[in-house]
């Protein structure tokens, strides 16, 4: 949405609608849920007398696929949202950086330019 409003705000106005916002997120938060479904087929239980105990490991045999599993996950779910941001944000301080024709550059573009430093300091972190 701010890559939107910075680098294409008429194209934000039809695009930055609360019903596609709220579809955009229940779609992500699908995809989410869908990809850490597996994890409940991964984990092994133990029974430690009347209590059931459950670990973070998967059985020696499910190995290999778990670690397909995860790295394919970790791509998806970190990886892809790493890009965007990365992306987005590079190209909105390209457009901030960009001097207005017969301007100087602004305050609140400077602060803006910083707080994308900032965003993606705090995610690369």
């Amino acid at each position: 949405h701010r890559y939107l409003g910075i680098c294409h705000p008429l194209r934000a106005l039809r695009w930055g609608r609360p019903r596609l916002a709220g579809l955009l997120c229940l779609a992500v938060w699908l995809v989410v849920a869908g990809c850490l479904v597996p994890n409940l087929f991964f984990v092994t239980t133990s029974n430690k007398g009347t209590t059931v105990l459950c670990h973070d490991t998967t059985r020696p045999e499910e190995f290999d696929h778990y670690v397909h599993f995860s790295s394919a996950v970790m791509g998806l779910l970190f990886g892809v949202p790493c890009l965007v941001t990365l992306v987005c944000y590079g190209l909105m301080a390209r457009r901030l950086y960009q001097p207005l024709p017969g301007s100087a550059q602004s305050s609140s573009r400077l602060r803006s330019l910083r707080t994308i430093a900032v965003v993606l300091t705090v995610f690369a972190v």
